[in-house]
C-alpha cells in the first residue's frame, strides 16, 4: 500500500503561512483544531495523519473545520513536499498516516510515519524499497 505514497495526494491543512499544519486526528478519532484542542473522543492515543487520492474526498474534512482550513495538493513526483508534509506531522505527534479516511475517520490503509517517511525519502534517493 506503500505505492499510493507516489500518487498525487490531497491534505488538510490549517491556514497558516508559510507553515505547514496538517490536520490530524487521534486515532480514537476526532479533529484536532487549529488551537490544538481536539473534538471527538479526547482519548490520548497516537495520531494521524490524513492522506487523500482526490479533492472530493478531502473536502468534507476540510469543510469539518471551516474557514481556518486549505486543501494542499502534492503532486506526484513532488517528493520533497512529502518528505516535508510527513516530516512536519512526526513534529506535531503523527504516528500513522491515514489513507482514504472516510468522514467518519475509517481509513482504506493504515501505514506507520516512519515507514512512509522512508519510503518517500529512497524516491528522493532513487532506492525504493522496504
Amino acid at each position: 500500500m506503500f505505492d499510493a505514497l507516489e500518487t498525487t495526494l490531497y491534505y488538510v491543512d490549517h491556514d497558516h503561512p508559510d507553515v505547514i499544519a496538517p490536520l490530524l486526528v487521534r486515532a480514537g478519532g476526532g479533529h484536532e483544531t487549529d488551537t490544538g484542542h481536539e473534538t471527538g473522543t479526547g482519548q490520548e492515543e497516537g495520531k494521524a495523519l490524513l492522506l487523500f487520492r482526490s479533492a472530493a474526498a478531502a473536502a468534507p474534512h476540510r469543510d469539518a473545520l471551516g474557514s481556518g482550513a486549505v486543501l494542499v495538493t502534492l503532486k506526484d513526483d513532488d517528493f520533497r513536499a512529502k518528505e516535508e508534509l510527513l516530516r512536519a506531522a512526526i513534529v506535531r505527534g503523527a504516528s500513522e498516516v491515514w489513507l482514504e479516511p472516510s468522514p467518519t475517520l475509517t481509513p482504506d490503509h493504515i501505514l506507520p510515519i516512519a515507514k512512509a517517511l522512508f519510503y518517500i525519502l529512497s524516491f528522493r534517493r532513487e532506492r525504493a524499497c522496504l
